[in-house]
């Protein structure tokens, strides 16, 4: 079984008004052929108290060199994103690990480079990773 889709939810709100980075690092994914994808990250900022939401999350497509397209929702640089929003990583084709494996929920847990500067430790602990099979 492989994986074009991993959906990150985080298992309490993220906090308002705060930037998340999310970083997936170098060679950590293949396509069949053992193309591995370039280091792949993005931003974005989350509704204040108050604030109404921005528009329904939009895609952020990024291609890498060797025409692994990586999708990122919400996109990079989006703002008054819901505290409750989840993230979607989305793959042009079937993605395994780099060692040509299923990928699995531990595998992208190890692959979440960081998702917010000093308090990675507790963001990665109130984060679920699910990989859909699809």
């Amino acid at each position: 079984s492989n994986s074009k889709t991993i959906t990150i939810t985080p298992t309490s709100d993220l906090a308002a008004g705060t930037k998340y980075y999310l970083t997936i690092k170098a060679d950590k994914f293949a396509n069949e052929d053992n193309v591995l994808l370039a280091k792949q990250s993005i931003s974005f900022t989350t509704e204040k108290d108050g604030e109404e939401g921005g528009a329904a999350a939009g895609d952020d497509e990024k291609e890498d060199g060797d025409g692994l397209t990586v999708t990122f929702s919400p996109k990079s640089g989006e703002t008054k994103v819901e505290t409750d929003e989840i993230i979607v990583i989305s793959f042009s084709e079937k993605v395994y690990n780099n060692a040509g494996k299923t990928v699995t929920a531990s595998y992208v847990e190890d692959m979440l480079e960081k998702w917010i500067p000093e308090a990675d430790d507790e963001i990665r602990r109130k984060t679920q990773q699910y990989v859909n099979k699809n």
